[in-house]
């Protein structure tokens, strides 16, 4: 059956109060790539 989901065991508990190291190293990449391509059309 399409559109059907089973979400067992979840808790949000768990969750890390401070960013994971690694997400916030791919969302600065995009930052700087973001304004690589800015800085070159200008």
């Amino acid at each position: 059956i399409i559109g059907d989901a089973y979400f067992d065991n979840i808790s949000l508990s768990d969750t890390a109060p401070v960013p994971e190291p690694a997400t916030m190293l791919l969302f600065g990449l995009g930052l700087l790539g973001l304004a690589g391509v800015n800085r070159k059309k200008k």
